[in-house]
């Protein structure tokens, strides 16, 4: 039992809580301005695309803002006081003319330099306001905070650009005064170099930008790269190691970048997508918008999170030498075991958005022994047993020799030092080598999966056993991958580690999740289908190249679900209105009828001959708040199709008879016919 003392999990809340108080206290208008000092912004047109609709819309906007500018000059022209009835007209301009510009910077209007400008303007007059009119301002503080609060939202969401254009600036000056040009002085501007690539898919720190705002920022990038590297090459001092190393990583993330904006580029060229080029762009600057949104309101999911582990730390309900969960599910021809074990942390990277892994799933106390405890108990709980004395493992249960899986679907990935370390690893695995489980699997991301750590897990097991790996790859679709999901690593680091496994003879299981945030029901449904072809694709070119003929990949279909705390609970909670008054949740979960289309569809095109097909179920832990379900027309859950597609799906995991499979969910359509309707309506929309 986890003892109350200051390490591990009670200590990390605290420190934790700490943080949240602090940042939970909103900053000035006055402080913004300081701590980001003079925001200049380069005149750089970075937009692509723009519609007629939005040019006449800019045009509109800009006649609106020089109407209130003119209004607010000849208030503070004027050499009389203001009059009582004139007070609330001035500051209306002011508050006014601040959500137009806010407003116009969520639809992604204007080039950022120009919304810049706007932002820059107002203030000169609003600072001229307060110096020259600040004993009339008085009775109108609440009219100047709304004001403050709307140019705050304006400056944070300029920090990107701030960041961009400092560096770009950094580099100018270098090249314009080379006798300053020291070893110091070009590291710190590889340093900013690397933090520019590294935060523009962060939405965090990004702001609110266009799809092809993003290609300009790359754009941006790569000169800046050039530019210094140009300059580090003639410069006759000695450079660190860090400013080689900082090079090389600004590198591999400008060709991440490019590689996940690759789909923009074929759009512009007419090539074909799930969505238009308008509709990456309408996507883009929802999920910004709402995931900066999303942060603040982060902040106190987090703290009440960590008050109730704090409260099951004391209750001793926490035990580092129990797993998080356990339990049986299916899988071809049999049963499987299902274990995630409480490591030493949750998911080191935690920034996609549809998990939520802060609820108490890992502890920086936990030992090794502690995990490799767990293990043994959570197959105890479960009844598993092997006989002893077998040349070849056995159960000690007749009605347990179907179970030949295990997978451990922990809260991040296995491979990683920090999470799990690798002597619980070890062990575990040479455990596994007396059980009778013949497939085991794990998961990872990409860049915790190495030849040398496969290699090591490899001779632990016996020759019969083998490794097959997971991989979140959540979606084939670059734009949908990094606005939606935001993965952190592009389709050419996900082939690398595909191949590489296939060379050390171990299978890949890869994860697609199926409606990612802020995606309408039909892109859910054809996005899915084309990672399922692109999957069934990449499995012959990996066979081909490293003629391993029997290398195997299965796609299993995870069925999204809604945990609390996380961006699509944000999202679930967050309105938007319809018509006639009406309000909608700005993500709900799919339909399990379309859950059901995928795979019929997969199996129709023979993708399913290629590769394996394995539907997740719609849970997890922590235990989520909803979960992917049909629904009736007036929007309430229908429980019978959802459970009878459900089964349905469960079987077909077992047994991946395609025929059955097809005349039993047409039995739930004819059954069912309104929900059946209902949910092409939905598609429709």
């Amino acid at each position: 039992m986890i003892k109350h003392e200051e390490d591990g999990l009670e200590r990390s809340i605290r420190q934790q809580e700490t943080t949240t108080e602090k940042e939970m206290t909103p900053k000035s208008f006055d402080q913004i301005r300081q701590e980001l000092g003079e925001l200049k912004v380069e005149k750089r047109a970075l937009r692509i695309k723009v519609t007629e609709e939005e040019r006449t819309r800019e045009e509109e906007i800009k006649i609106l803002l020089g109407e209130y500018r003119m209004q607010i000059d000849q208030f503070l022209d004027s050499s009389e006081p203001l009059h009582q009835d004139d007070l609330p007209m001035l500051l209306r301009c002011f508050s006014t003319s601040a959500k137009i510009i806010h407003e116009a910077r969520m639809a992604g209007l204007f080039e950022l330099y120009e919304l810049a400008e706007f932002d820059d303007t107002l203030v000169i007059q609003y600072d001229r306001m307060k110096q020259e009119k600040g004993e009339d301002l008085d009775e109108g503080q609440e009219e100047l905070q709304v004001f403050e609060q709307e140019m705050s939202k304006e400056f944070l969401l300029r920090e990107l650009e701030q960041l961009y254009n400092t560096t770009t600036s950094q580099i100018r000056n270098l090249y314009e005064k080379l006798t300053e040009a020291t070893s110091e002085v070009v590291g710190g501007c590889a340093e900013g170099l690397c933090q520019c690539a590294n935060d523009l898919f962060n939405f965090e720190v990004g702001g609110v930008l266009r799809v092809d705002e993003f290609v300009g920022y790359v754009t941006v990038l790569r000169e800046n790269h050039a530019a210094l590297l140009k300059l580090a090459a003639g410069l006759e001092i000695s450079l660190s190691e860090r400013f080689t190393t900082l090079i090389q990583e600004v590198e591999q993330m400008i060709r991440k970048h490019e590689s996940n904006l690759e789909d923009v580029r074929k759009l512009l060229e007419g090539g074909e997508n799930i969505m238009s080029f308008e509709r990456y762009n309408e996507l883009a600057i929802e999920l910004a918008a709402s995931y900066k949104y999303y942060i603040e309101w982060q902040r106190q999911m987090v703290k009440e999170s960590h008050a109730e582990s704090v409260a099951a730390v004391q209750a001793g309900e926490i035990s580092k030498d129990k797993a998080n969960w356990s339990g049986m599910g299916t899988t071809i021809g049999g049963r499987r075991f299902q274990i995630g074990l409480r490591g030493k942390k949750g998911c080191e990277y935690g920034r996609c958005a549809s998990c939520c892994l802060f609820h108490g799933s890992a502890d920086a106390s936990i030992t090794a022994e502690n995990i490799v405890t767990q293990f043994d108990q959570a197959l105890k709980d479960e009844g598993l047993q092997a006989k002893e004395g077998q040349e070849k493992p056995a159960w000690e249960r007749e009605a347990d020799d179907d179970v030949y899986r295990i997978d451990f679907n922990g809260s991040g990935s296995f491979l990683n030092d920090s999470e799990m370390p690798r002597e619980a690893r070890v062990a575990i695995f040479e455990r596994l080598a007396k059980l009778p489980f013949t497939s085991v699997l794990i998961e990872s991301r990409v860049e915790y999966i190495t030849e040398e750590k496969i290699r090591e897990l490899q001779t632990c097991l016996r020759p019969d056993q083998k490794i097959e790996v997971a991989i979140g790859l959540e979606s084939a679709n670059n734009l949908v991958r990094e606005l939606a999901v935001t993965k952190g690593y592009s389709l050419e680091d996900f082939e690398k580690s595909v191949e590489m496994l296939a060379k050390c003879d171990v299978n890949v299981l890869v994860y697609s999740i199926v409606k990612p945030a802020l995606l309408k029901e039909s892109e859910a449904l054809e996005d899915t289908l084309y990672t399922g072809r692109y999957l069934s694709d990449l499995v012959q070119r990996v066979r081909e190249q490293t003629q391993n003929k029997k290398f195997a990949l299965t796609m299993k279909l995870e069925q999204s679900f809604i945990q609390k705390g996380g961006y699509l609970d944000f999202l679930h909670e967050t309105k938007r209105e319809g018509a006639e008054g009406s309000t909608t949740s700005m993500y709900e979960t799919p339909w399990s009828f379309t859950i059901a289309e995928i795979v019929q569809r997969l199996c129709d095109e023979k993708v399913s001959e290629m590769i394996h097909l394995q539907i997740g179920r719609s849970d997890d832990f922590p235990p989520p708040v909803d979960v992917t379900r049909n629904r009736t027309k007036e929007g309430g859950e229908h429980e019978e199709s959802t459970k009878a597609i459900d089964e349905i799906l469960q079987e077909f995991n077992r047994d991946g008879d395609v025929e059955k499979l097809s005349t039993r969910l047409e039995e739930v359509a004819t059954t069912y016919p309104d929900v059946f309707e209902a949910w092409q309506e939905t598609l429709a929309k």
